[in-house]
């Protein structure tokens, strides 16, 4: 009782069932973390709920709660709650209106660039080039993907390579570049085998 709750292990515990593939799991734990009393201190898991649940393909859900998580991080002027909520929403509209998740994406990465929270804006950075790879301006996704070479700079991060890569992969596909296409899918499934967050990527 001397201690703060660890609020935090409920998105930890959304990322191993995410990785694991228990999409059933990673809402319920997605939906606790948002509901406990301690969240709101700094509404981290509220603000991971929208990308959570649109990770799992419950995009409607997503859009119909993002637009109040939003308002509950960006009420604590917590950079790292506010940029991750702005991403989640970004998450959420990806398939409905990609201009409306570019915008979202676009204030995460503004975000998380000026508090200097170089992990989100890489993973943000990944997110957004992918979607600009499905929504069909390659000059800009291969722009985004140069930023990303930038922010990589050997990050061992795992999580944030592969989201990238597999947005590179999509690209490619578009493109017609099927052999540089299924060249980094298979080196991708090789070395991150659990790794398939892109919902294109299975097509």
């Amino acid at each position: 009782p001397e201690f703060d709750s660890f609020i935090w292990a409920h998105a930890d515990q959304a990322f191993i069932a995410a990785l694991q593939g228990n999409f059933d799991l990673l809402v319920e734990r997605a939906h606790a973390g948002a509901a406990h009393p301690v969240d709101r201190q700094d509404r981290l898991c509220t603000a991971l709920r929208g990308y959570f649940l649109a990770m799992a393909g419950r995009h409607d859900e997503a859009m119909r709660l993002v637009a109040a998580d939003v308002a509950a991080a960006e009420a604590t002027r917590i950079p790292y709650s506010m940029a991750i909520a702005h991403y989640s929403r970004g998450r959420a509209f990806a398939q409905a209106d990609p201009p409306a998740a570019i915008a979202a994406y676009e204030r995460a990465i503004v975000i998380a660039h000026q508090s200097g929270d170089l992990w989100w804006e890489q993973l943000v950075v990944a997110d957004m080039a992918a979607l600009q790879a499905t929504a069909g301006n390659p000059t800009a996704a291969f722009g985004m993907f140069r930023q990303l070479l930038d922010l990589w700079q050997g990050s061992p991060d795992a999580m944030g390579a592969s989201a990238g890569i597999g947005g590179l992969i999509i690209l490619f596909e578009r493109l017609g570049r099927a052999a540089q296409a299924v060249t980094l899918h298979a080196a991708l499934m090789h070395y991150l085998p659990s790794l398939r967050m892109l919902e294109e990527l299975p097509a």
